[in-house]
C-alpha cells in the first residue's frame, strides 16, 4: 500500500459488515430460523423466506444475514404474519415492500412483501436444515442489518467536511467520497 501511495495512488478501504459475533456468553449462537418458525406457525406453504446471504462461507457466516426478505402465498394475511415476527426475540425491524423501498431504499421489484432484520446481536436463516455449522471457524456475523452498519472507512486523503452532509455514511459511500470530497 505504501508503494503505491508513494506513486500517487489514493488509497481508500471500507468493510463489507460489521464484527458483531452473533453469540451468547457462553459462546451459544443466536440464530433465528425464520422459515421453520413461520412454518410451525402458519403452515407449511404461506410463505417463503429470502435470504440474501446464501455464501456459505462457513468460517463466519454460514449463509446466515441480518437481513431476509419474504413473500406470502397470501396477502391478505401480510399484518398477521408481521405481528407475529415482531414477537420473535432478536428481530429488529419487520417492514412491508413499500416501507422498505421508503425507509431501507430497498428497490421494490426486487424484494417481497415482507422485509425483516434482526439486531446485532441475533442471525437469519431459512430452515435449520438448510445450515451447515460444523465449519464454523470464527464467531458467526453477518450482514444486512443496521446492527452490522457501523463499519470503518478509510481514505489516504484529507477530505472537506462537505460531507458531513450525507448523513450517516455507508460502505457503498467511499466511492463518492474518494472521488468527489478531495
Amino acid at each position: 500500500l505504501q508503494k503505491l501511495y508513494s506513486l500517487g495512488c489514493e488509497i481508500c478501504f471500507t468493510a463489507d459488515h460489521g464484527m458483531k459475533g452473533k453469540t451468547n456468553l457462553n459462546g451459544s449462537l443466536n440464530l433465528i430460523y425464520l422459515q421453520d418458525e413461520l412454518n410451525n406457525k402458519f403452515g407449511k406453504d404461506s410463505c417463503n423466506v429470502i435470504c440474501t446471504i446464501t455464501d456459505p462461507y462457513v468460517v463466519h457466516h454460514g449463509s446466515f444475514g441480518s437481513f431476509v426478505t419474504i413473500y406470502l402465498k397470501n396477502k391478505h394475511e401480510i399484518s398477521k404474519i408481521m405481528d407475529y415476527i415482531k414477537t420473535i426475540e432478536g428481530i429488529d425491524l419487520v417492514l412491508t415492500n413499500s416501507e422498505s423501498v421508503d425507509k431501507l431504499k430497498q428497490p421494490k421489484d426486487r424484494i417481497g412483501d415482507i422485509v425483516v432484520t434482526s439486531n446485532e446481536k441475533f442471525a437469519i436463516g431459512k430452515k435449520k436444515s438448510d445450515h451447515d455449522l460444523t465449519k464454523l471457524k470464527e464467531p458467526l456475523r453477518t450482514h444486512g442489518g443496521f446492527g452490522e452498519s457501523d463499519i470503518p472507512i478509510y481514505l489516504s486523503k484529507k477530505i472537506d467536511q462537505s460531507y458531513k452532509s450525507k448523513g450517516v455514511l455507508r460502505n457503498f459511500d467511499i466511492f463518492d467520497l474518494a472521488l468527489n470530497y478531495g
